[in-house]
């Protein structure tokens, strides 16, 4: 079978990364398994030994031009159960995951904005006929939402998210590295929603960082809601885990109305910490964890919780119900 067979027929070659200039794109040889055992689609996986090699990326485009797009989408706050909402997806038979390809993180940037309709065809490859695939992306990829719903007419999304005291309760107690790796594109995109202007880095103690990084996530999905109202649903990851099975459901049929009787989660992934299988972790675990945290950092937390509440935002109305629920 040849590589253009191959790459409009399955999903098996996978684009998994792009040189600096963009003139080579690496590909990996993915199983089924594959797809279902990775957590993020980027050079992660090479650890497994894949085989992989390389291809221009004007013989990809040769190759590739033309695959239509269908899939839908997932996109978050950070921490907010993607990961394990777009496992239990993968589990229904009219879905096929696809988590985090390292690729759509460089399509961000406005010169790559030409090339997400191919990348799109190829990660709407499917192993299965009437199967769709649900693009889960990283947080960072949130400001081209929009963009991505434009450039698929047929897609939907989800809106994962948690309120303000459980994010900062979760990020403060060991995810800081991904705040601060993100901190000044948040800012600036903060900034473009007219919000926090004048505000310098050096100004934020840590809890006020992971309110405003919050807040950046949480503005960008509230436009993508506002624009997309119909083809988009909010998903709290809070209420999902207090009736799993009934948010799945309705998240299962706002991608896929047609789809009916789906079930519910599947427990053994309920059981596990989404992004790594090995590890026990359930949602009592989770809170027993979240309450210890907001013991520890009261104070960040509460500066976290003041610094937002002195915005006076004229869009917090545009915010989910739930969007400051305390931890419970």
């Amino acid at each position: 079978m040849s590589h253009k067979t191959l790459l409009t027929e399955s999903p098996m070659l996978f684009p998994l990364s792009m040189s600096v200039d963009g003139e080579v794109i690496q590909l990996a040889s993915l199983s089924e398994q594959d797809y279902r055992a990775a957590s993020f689609l980027d050079h992660r996986i090479l650890e497994s030994g894949l085989r992989r090699g390389v291809v221009a990326w004007t013989a990809l485009r040769q190759a590739a031009e033309g695959l239509p797009i269908r899939c839908h989408f997932i996109f978050h706050t950070s921490h907010a159960g993607s990961t394990l909402l777009s496992r239990l997806i993968g589990e229904r038979d009219a879905f096929f995951s696809v988590r985090e390809p390292e690729i759509l993180r460089r399509l961000v940037v406005p010169s790559q904005r030409d090339r997400r309709p191919l990348f799109l065809g190829l990660w709407s490859r499917t192993f299965h006929p009437n199967q769709t695939a649900v693009i889960k992306a990283t947080s960072w990829v949130n400001e081209i939402a929009s963009d991505l719903l434009h450039t698929s007419p047929g897609s939907r999304c989800l809106l994962t998210y948690v309120s303000l005291p459980v994010f900062l309760s979760a990020l403060l107690d060991g995810a800081m590295k991904d705040i601060e790796i993100s901190f000044t594109q948040r800012l600036h995109r903060l900034q473009q929603h007219g919000v926090g202007l004048g505000i310098e880095a050096t100004q934020l103690t840590p809890g006020e960082r992971v309110a405003m990084s919050w807040l950046a996530e949480m503005l960008t999905l509230c436009n993508v809601q506002q624009a997309f109202p119909a083809r988009s649903r909010w998903v709290s990851f809070d209420r999902f885990l207090e009736e799993p099975d009934e948010y799945f459901n309705q998240a299962v049929q706002h991608l896929e109305p047609q789809v009916r009787s789906v079930g519910g989660c599947t427990p053994a992934i309920m059981q596990r910490y989404a992004k790594q299988m090995s590890v026990s972790y359930d949602a009592n675990f989770r809170q027993t964890m979240l309450l210890q945290s907001q013991k520890k950092h009261a104070m960040e937390i509460q500066r976290g919780l003041d610094w937002f509440h002195r915005l006076s935002l004229d869009s917090v109305h545009n915010l989910p119900p739930d969007a400051l629920r305390p931890v419970e």
